[in-house]
């Protein structure tokens, strides 16, 4: 942990998890197919990274590239990849699911699957990633999960479709925001500030010789929603490679 953040690195294979490790990550997102921003990697691949890493790892739990899941086969498909995860040591689960409301055809979170995929790994903890920003309000997240007391993470990039252009304000305002609203009960000690994620791959990230938190559209951050985190301050600036003044 560098200056009260907590560095999670992307994933693909059991070489990037390593070179993550020892390059200085805190954590690392384990997923497979990338370039359509993250699947569930194969369960051998979990095994094979557990055993050549220590830091804390966080699984993807995603079949398909959209993010609403209708089918009823695909659903329990879901639910028992979770499980068979929940009996890995890993720390949690990475997901994130959304439905059309009616009557108006709305988006919204899926709290449906998001409930049974929960009560399927009851040991782990949940990161909801960037699905979030497909609501009308992503900001509405935060009200929406907190009564989750497994989910500890909301994953954002600060904007719609991955846009940077305003990044350090919306970040500021949603940290803000996940401070203000009324925390949930909680037995799980506090985190110790925000998550920095970085969409690199562990092996290119550990090639620039230090992880440093960069600006661009990889770049993503973790909003803690459990009960008693510290207040998050917000800098308005850019996050600056080779340089690593507090963020917050």
């Amino acid at each position: 942990m560098r200056n009260g953040l907590f560095l999670e690195i992307i994933a693909c294979t059991v070489a990037d998890a390593v070179a993550a490790a020892e390059g200085g990550a805190d954590r690392i997102e384990l997923i497979s197919h990338y370039e359509v921003g993250g699947l569930t990697p194969p369960l051998e691949l979990v095994r094979e990274v557990l055993a050549a890493v220590t830091i804390p790892v966080r699984v993807m739990l995603r079949d398909a590239e959209s993010f609403f899941v209708t089918a009823e086969a695909a659903r329990e498909q879901l639910c028992q990849t979770a499980r068979e995860l929940n009996s890995l040591p890993i720390e949690g689960i990475v997901l994130g699911f959304l439905r059309h409301e009616e009557p108006h055809g709305r988006v919204g979170i899926d709290c449906g699957l998001l409930e049974r995929v929960l009560a399927a790994a009851p040991n782990l903890r949940f990161t909801f990633h960037r699905a979030s920003e497909s609501l009308p309000a992503p900001g509405d997240a935060i009200d929406l999960l907190k009564p989750y007391p497994s989910i500890d993470t909301l994953l954002t990039s600060g904007g719609p479709n991955g846009s940077t252009a305003a990044l350090p304000s919306r970040l500021f305002s949603l940290a803000e925001e996940s401070t203000r609203r009324p925390s949930r009960p909680s037995a799980r000690p506090p985190r110790s500030g925000p998550t920095i994620s970085d969409r690199r791959s562990g092996r290119d990230a550990a090639s620039t010789g230090r992880f440093a938190p960069t600006r661009s559209r990889g770049s993503r951050i973790s909003l803690p929603l459990m009960d008693h985190s510290p207040p998050l301050r917000g800098r308005r600036e850019h996050f600056a490679p080779q340089s690593q003044p507090p963020l917050f």
